[in-house]
């Protein structure tokens, strides 16, 4: 099992941590990450991927976790990100995205949720807190999201075509 910790990554030209097609299980925990495209990007896996207590700054994606069978990102801590912090598609009903911070300057989207999820417990700060895609079956709970009103900030998006 890869396990990724207590290292810093800095200006990196396209991610700090990058993983794709990975069938191990992989903990990425405790790391500093800035000044990247992407801080983390871990995706398409048959694995179960544990991202913890991060600390993700100045980069234009915090976190990607797309398409593995299993995502638990927890307890990291995001800012000053331009695009989006978290986007994550779990494909087993029981992923989660838990008490994230995720604001201080983030000017796109907190999170966007695109498969199984659940996005719990997480503080944002964001012009667009949280965006579900049609695509999702997430559950969406108690979460503190702060957007302004001043950029015509929204909470919560659910895009869908079907509407």
């Amino acid at each position: 099992m890869p396990v990724i910790s207590e290292s810093e990554f800095i200006n990196c030209s396209q991610a700090g941590i990058l993983c794709d097609l990975s069938t191990k299980d992989i903990n990425i925990a405790n790391c500093q990450l800035s000044a990247c495209n992407t801080g983390i990007s871990v995706n398409n896996g048959s694995c179960t991927v544990n991202i913890t207590d991060n600390t993700i700054t100045n980069c234009s994606y915090g976190i990607t976790a797309l398409n593995n069978t299993y995502n638990a990102i927890v307890g990291n801590k995001i800012k000053t990100n331009l695009a989006t912090a978290i986007e994550v598609s779990g494909t087993n009903p029981a992923s989660s995205v838990f008490r994230n911070t995720i604001g201080w300057g983030t000017g796109g989207v907190g999170i966007i949720c695109k498969g199984m999820d659940e996005i719990r417990r997480n503080t944002i700060q964001a012009n667009l807190c949280i965006q579900v895609m049609e695509t999702a079956k997430a559950v969406v709970r108690s979460n503190l999201m702060l957007a302004n009103k001043d950029r015509n900030g929204m909470g919560l998006l659910f895009s869908s075509s079907l509407i």
